[in-house]
């Protein structure tokens, strides 16, 4: 397969958006390197926190292993994220995924910053950070200091808003559909009852 090469001059392809189904396709879980990079540590740093070899994390982050809870617990807390995170990552999680709260997109409100404007801050599409927005996808591990910078937020907080993604076509629409301002809602709820009614059962009358 071939691709097309970039010109020197410009920035290189946005493709920090991971969605979960691309995760549990992948042989190699994404969260626990992305959050430890994210955070500005190095697999042997990891280790050194949690108690483990560098061997060790590196079986956890490329899916040979899978830390048991006590070690999980301590990844979680090294790495600003939640327990219930990892597991999730790996499919044995149980429970209804539950939308995360709107840390980022609260965030950039309250800063007067629109998605464009971060969007250009950071070199990306406005597109791409509404998907961080909703918990759709993940930004890309160096990009995690500036949004936080560009946002007023620590990197654990940038972090432990991103960690969390919806499993499944059903929760990424899900979620993408309660990040719209209200009138988008009311538009797209008119247009679904239209259709609707365009399949319902006629009277005999009509």
């Amino acid at each position: 397969m071939t691709t097309e090469a970039t010109e020197p001059d410009k920035p290189e392809p946005d493709i920090n958006i991971v969605h979960y189904d691309m995760v549990l396709a992948s042989v190699r879980p994404i969260l626990l390197r992305w959050a430890r990079e994210a955070n500005g540590l190095t697999i042997q740093q990891l280790a050194d926190k949690i108690g483990k070899s560098r061997s060790v994390v590196g079986h956890y982050e490329s899916g040979e292993a899978f830390p048991p809870f006590d070690v999980r617990e301590k990844i979680a807390e090294v790495l600003g994220i939640t327990v219930l995170d990892i597991e999730r990552e790996r499919g044995v999680a149980n429970g209804r995924w539950v939308q995360p709260k709107p840390i980022l997109m609260n965030a950039r409100n309250s800063a007067g910053l629109s998605l464009l404007k971060v969007a250009t801050h950071l070199s990306v599409s406005h597109s791409t950070v509404f998907l961080w927005e909703t918990g759709q996808a993940r930004p890309r591990p160096p990009l995690v200091p500036k949004l936080a910078a560009i946002l007023g937020l620590s990197v654990r907080d940038v972090v432990a808003a991103c960690a969390p993604m919806p499993q499944t076509l059903e929760q990424r629409m899900q979620a993408a559909f309660n990040a719209m301002p209200e009138v988008h809602r009311e538009r797209i709820v008119r247009m679904v009852e239209n259709e609707v009614d365009l399949f319902r059962p006629k009277g005999p009358d009509s």
